[in-house]
């Protein structure tokens, strides 16, 4: 008993309200064309599809079980894989955002030794190139950038990771977090 951990002077405003992705999400069927869809952070009083009101709430579990008996074989590891994704994905409560998404800022939230680094790329003092700033909210310091340069008409992407910069073309923009860097 002597290594029980006591709570009582545990600071919990030190703590993230988090929860996942699926347990803030409604999943439905529609009564009418018989389709289901779920809805993340939303309560729908008609059907997505075709407007009915004759919907019912359906468990994570039912709604993923009507989804299997919907589609062809070779695509049920699909659904696994989603339904996996969304109970591994947290959402920050406060911002009701997911974790591995970002906000956009402009150049001056980067570090200075990124600043003198990016001014081989671009002048970014100057107000005609543009800069979009997206950091990775997984990897503390890591930042993904897409730079219009106005002189010559270029746009490209840069990713500023472990004190330098890569040259990188982003599947997706903005970026989604990866474990050690965005992907790319």
């Amino acid at each position: 008993m002597k290594h029980i951990k006591k709570f009582e002077t545990f600071d919990f405003t030190q703590t993230l309200p988090v929860t996942t992705k699926n347990f803030l999400t409604n999943f439905y069927s529609c009564d009418d064309c018989d389709e289901v869809w779920k809805e993340f952070n939303k309560v729908s009083n008609k059907c997505k599809f075709c407007q009915s009101e004759q919907i019912e709430d359906l468990s994570e579990d039912e709604f993923y079980e009507i989804q299997k008996t919907k589609i062809e074989d070779n695509q049920t590891s699909n659904i696994g894989s989603g339904r996996m994704e969304d109970s591994e994905e947290l959402v920050d409560l406060v911002n009701m955002r997911s974790l591995s998404e970002s906000n956009s800022y402009d150049y001056t939230i980067l570090p200075q030794e990124a600043l003198v680094e990016l001014s081989d790329y671009v002048d970014y003092r100057n107000p005609e190139n543009r800069i979009e700033v997206y950091p990775d909210p997984k990897v503390d310091g890591t930042f993904a950038l897409r730079v219009f340069r106005k002189k010559d008409g270029v746009t490209f992407d840069l990713l500023w990771n472990r004190g330098a910069y890569d040259g990188v073309e982003f599947d997706s923009w903005p970026p989604v977090s990866g474990d050690l860097k965005f992907f790319f």
